[in-house]
């Protein structure tokens, strides 16, 4: 092969090498819940979710306590806070193409005084 005939092949190998260590189209993966009490099973509503890892994300739960939101693949941890209950943290992997599945169930927070 010719030096010039190397040398592009070369760019070109480089160029698709890139393209595929920070493409965006990169599978990604969902992490869904629940979250509801610990005394009536209940789901709670608008309680506070941040996912935090290979990117953060804050979302809330809807009326029904489901939450649901895709990340890209990485180790995370979540953390889930409401008023009134103590908080929630967990640490989990998310594959490329995976689901993980953290349901949550809260405790009251006795330490909580009303005003």
């Amino acid at each position: 092969m010719s030096k010039m005939k190397i040398a592009v092949f070369g760019l070109a190998l480089t160029v698709a090498l890139l393209h595929t260590a920070f493409s965006t189209d990169s599978p990604r993966g969902t992490v869904k819940g629940r979250v509801v009490d610990a005394f009536e099973h209940a789901p709670i509503g608008g309680a506070y979710v941040l996912l935090h890892g290979s990117e953060d994300i804050v979302t809330h739960t809807d009326a029904e306590g489901m939450y649901s939101s895709t990340v890209k693949p990485g180790i995370f941890d979540v953390f889930v806070s409401s008023v009134g209950f103590s908080p929630v943290c967990r640490g989990f992997r998310v594959e490329p193409g995976q689901t993980v599945v953290y349901d949550v169930t809260m405790k009251v927070n006795n330490d909580v005084q009303e005003q």
